[in-house]
């Protein structure tokens, strides 16, 4: 299986856990790593562990530094947390870098605030990229407050994964009960979102047509998920 070429920029508390997390999947779904932060200390920690972890000053990086950088990546994180001119900056010159290239890479940008969100937004980010994790803890707590049984996750093991997709074009216009998605990937749809209405949130049955724009929440083994995300079904 192809490794999946992560950027990382900043390694604060949000960017420590995450290489932690990432640490525990990499064995299901093959992930390197690229670290990049300007303190020494946190890459000299890490350095045992990825060689490919980099002290950068990634403030004062020009666009010729940040082509190499960021070449062959899959996805580029930016999880700069001191400030919102920074990680605009980075994201700005990060678009351009993936449009030059032959196979863009994902871009997922953490902001501070609103305006940092909205205005990443007008840079080309997609909404579903740009993430807060003081936000979303807060709204998990509000949840468990209102509702003590509720959960924001399933409680998947490594041997399974939840992705969100638009649907694939080979199951466009066809109902769910002649895919047979369950039989064939191993997988469940578990609700979807229609096309033109992403607040309505719809349970399938085998009659539903899927369409194309759908939203579909599917639950199966990661290397399936992946065949599917990569439209070879």
């Amino acid at each position: 299986m192809r490794h999946i070429q992560v950027g990382l920029v900043c390694l604060g508390r949000f960017g420590s856990s995450l290489v932690r997390n990432l640490d525990q999947i990499k064995s299901q779904s093959p992930i390197h790593l690229r670290i990049l932060d300007r303190d020494s200390e946190r890459i000299t920690l890490l350095k045992e562990q990825y060689d490919d972890a980099m002290i950068v000053d990634i403030e004062d990086a020009n666009q010729e530094d940040l082509q190499k950088l960021f070449d062959k990546l899959d996805v580029l994180i930016i999880a700069i947390g001191e400030n919102t001119l920074p990680v605009l900056l980075l994201a700005h010159m990060a678009i351009e870098i993936s449009q030059s290239q032959t196979k863009p890479m994902k871009i997922l940008c953490r902001a501070h605030n609103e305006t940092t969100r909205k205005i990443l937004q007008k840079l080309g980010i997609n909404e579903s990229d740009i993430f807060a994790p003081e936000e979303e803890a807060a709204l998990s707590f509000a949840k468990r407050i209102a509702h003590p049984n509720s959960i924001d996750a399933l409680p998947l093991d490594l041997k399974q994964a939840l992705i969100q997709i638009s649907t694939p074009e080979k199951w466009q216009d066809k109902p769910l009960g002649k895919l047979e998605i369950r039989k064939k990937q191993g997988a469940n749809l578990l609700c979807l979102m229609k096309n033109g209405h992403p607040d309505v949130v719809l349970t399938p049955n085998k009659d539903t047509i899927l369409e194309k724009g759908d939203q579909l929440v599917i639950l199966g083994p990661p290397d399936e998920l992946q065949k599917i995300e990569q439209q070879k079904i």
